[in-house]
């Protein structure tokens, strides 16, 4: 048995809310499975987007807050489960005075899995995912480390030493 706090330390910003995982994959002995709580704080929004591959079940803990899935509204209230099936396209809005809160069970995840219907930000997942993998890897790290060094010298060689006024 494993007794899981809710609260905790380890929380992760996203666009539009916070989340701690609870239990991953490993936990779960279920490859793509995790649990994880989502708080949507008040006048926060969490823009449309979809998972190619998986599958999520909500359970509202507290707060009220409008889902919108595939352009049909609802208000989430606690004690309500949902069940959201791949490419279902979600958007979430807290217009309420208190946090949102709610668990979010996940199977079939993987990497690269969220697409977001905003293409400002799915170019920033993007570039986000892309400079992740090239720092973690060790040679391309140190690539794009001693590029970033030219860059800064070029830049500042270029700059005369004027006086301020």
């Amino acid at each position: 048995m494993k007794i899981i706090q809710i609260d905790g330390d380890d929380w992760q910003a996203g666009r539009g809310y916070r989340k701690r995982r609870l239990l991953s994959a490993d936990e779960l002995r279920q490859p793509g499975a995790l649990l994880q709580v989502v708080v949507v704080p008040p006048g926060s929004h969490i823009p449309p987007h979809s998972h190619a591959t998986s599958v999520e079940v909500y359970v509202v803990r507290r707060g009220v807050c409008e889902l919108i899935v595939n352009g049909a509204r609802h208000e989430m209230r606690p004690g309500d489960v949902l069940l959201m099936e791949p490419g279902d396209v979600h958007e979430l809005t807290n217009r309420g005075s208190e946090p949102f809160e709610l668990l979010v069970f996940k199977t079939n995840a993987g990497d690269n899995d969220t697409a977001w219907d905003d293409p400002d930000v799915a170019l920033l997942v993007a570039t986000n995912a892309a400079y992740a993998a090239i720092m973690a890897d060790p040679q391309a790290k140190r690539e794009l480390e001693a590029e970033r060094a030219l860059w800064d010298n070029t830049l500042l060689d270029g700059l005369e030493d004027e006086p301020i006024e």
